[in-house]
């Protein structure tokens, strides 16, 4: 499925414009997170880069909308990281949005969370603001945090 189809089927269905306004939006969608119109034509190498475009297609509603991402970042670059990365800090300050991230990489949540729930064994076993959870200290518990791995900024 091509990236246009999957951004534009949502107002296909809702029957939101003519077809032509359906691919402007589109479009639209594509340039608000760095892609251009060649993007349209693309396969899911390019999804990752769509996907907040995907969320934002329905537009502001009543509350700021919460994008769930899990590993946005995991098997790519670093420098591919740093740019979804900063597109996501972008999107949330001019959208007003809110991320649930779920990751393994330690840097990428200490660059991109305000608040963190560390996890161990399917529980949150600590909830706190990036410094308080990243401090060094003694061991709290037996997860990856505990055993003195630490991350700072990217």
């Amino acid at each position: 499925m091509k990236v246009a189809q999957i951004l534009g089927e949502p107002l296909a269905v809702q029957r939101d414009g003519t077809k032509a306004q359906q691919m402007k939006r589109v479009y639209e969608l594509l340039a608000s997170v760095g892609l251009d119109r060649m993007a349209a034509d693309g396969t899911p190498r390019v999804l990752r880069r769509s996907a907040p475009a995907h969320r934002l297609r329905a537009g502001p509603g009543p509350q700021s909308p919460v994008i769930v991402a899990d590993e946005p970042v995991s098997a790519l670059d670093v420098s591919v990281q740093a740019q979804i990365l900063n597109l996501m800090k972008e999107l949330q300050r001019e959208h007003h949005l809110s991320y649930v991230m779920v990751s393994h990489d330690l840097a990428v949540i200490y660059y991109m969370a305000d608040t963190i729930a560390v996890m161990y064994l399917g529980k949150i076993v600590e909830i706190g603001d990036a410094e308080s959870v990243f401090r060094p200290r003694r061991i709290l518990h037996p997860g990856p945090l505990g055993r003195g791995a630490r991350a700072g900024p990217l």
